[in-house]
C-alpha cells in the first residue's frame, strides 16, 4: 500500500530504456508466526529439581496459582499469583499483583494478609 513496488517497477523501466538492460525484481515473502497472548491459569511450584510454571497443579498446598495473561507458558502481561497458605507453613494469604514479563515479576505489588510488603518496578525489587 505504500507504492514501493510500483516505484521499483517504474525505475526498472527507466533503467531498461537508458541502458537497454531489463532489471528483474524478486520479492520474497517470508511468513512469520507472532506468538499470541492467552488468558488462563498457571501453577508455580518446585519439580524436577527446579522452580517452574505449569499448566497443571501438583496438589501441593503451598504452590502458587497464577491467573492472567500468558505467553509461551509463562506469565506475561497483567495477572495475579496467589499462595493461599503463604510462602511458609502457617503463613497468611500471599498475593503478587500486577505486570509480569516472561515469567518474572516486572511491575508488581506483593500483599501478605492484605498488607503491602514489597514492590517491583521494571523487574527490580524496591
Amino acid at each position: 500500500g505504500c507504492g514501493t513496488f510500483e516505484l521499483r517497477k517504474m525505475i526498472g523501466g527507466l533503467v531498461e530504456k537508458l541502458v537497454g538492460v531489463k532489471e528483474e525484481v524478486v520479492v520474497k515473502v517470508v511468513p512469520t508466526k507472532t506468538p499470541s497472548i492467552e488468558k488462563g491459569t498457571l501453577f508455580f511450584y518446585y519439580a524436577n529439581n527446579q522452580w517452574g510454571w505449569f499448566y497443571k497443579s501438583n496438589g501441593d498446598k503451598f504452590e502458587g496459582k497464577y491467573f492472567g495473561e500468558i505467553l509461551n507458558g509463562k506469565p506475561h502481561g497483567i495477572g495475579t499469583i496467589t499462595y493461599p497458605n503463604g510462602a511458609e507453613p502457617g503463613g497468611g494469604k500471599l498475593e503478587l499483583v500486577g505486570e509480569w514479563k516472561e515469567g518474572k515479576t516486572w511491575n508488581i505489588t506483593r500483599y501478605e494478609s492484605g498488607e503491602i510488603t514489597a514492590k517491583w518496578v521494571n523487574g527490580v525489587k524496591e
